[in-house]
């Protein structure tokens, strides 16, 4: 799916207790582990940390200040989205204990923000045809599926 980020779109705004921290390496265990829960409801495999872990710090792609962490109150990671310097979006994930607040689309709307910032004319990402909610999501925040 691809977002023109040519067109307006509005600000994100975090749910209450939320804020958006940014990342560290520090954090890479307790974020797949969000991943996991997160991925694993969808029944996604995500692959074991350390392999996780490696591929994310060696990727040419990677910049952390594309890594977008959410954070309760309570310091506990709820949700990231991670975008790669292509304007991609690799991933989005929210705990599912914590869906439904607006968290994702506040991630999402910080991601388009960031691709927009770094003049980039759109925004990609891969979702799978079957996932009917995340396809919804996207939809309402002006993705529109591409080939």
């Amino acid at each position: 799916m691809r977002r023109d980020l040519t067109r307006p779109f509005p600000e994100p705004v975090w749910p209450e207790g939320i804020a958006l921290v940014p990342f560290a390496v520090s954090m890479a265990e307790e974020l797949h582990a969000v991943m996991q829960d997160g991925y694993g409801q969808n029944g996604l495999s995500v692959p074991p940390y350390a392999d996780w872990r490696a591929r994310l710090l060696s990727d040419p792609e990677y910049d952390a200040e594309l890594f977008f962490v959410a954070q309760a109150a309570d310091g506990a990671f709820v949700g990231f989205a991670h975008c790669w310097n292509s304007s991609f979006l690799k991933d989005l994930v929210v705990s599912p204990g914590w869906r439904r607040i607006g968290i994702g689309e506040a991630l999402l709307l910080r991601s388009f923000q960031a691709c927009r910032n770094r003049y980039h004319p759109y925004l990609d990402l891969k979702v799978d045809r079957v996932n009917n909610g995340a396809i919804q999501f996207y939809k309402k925040r002006g993705m529109v599926p591409v080939k």
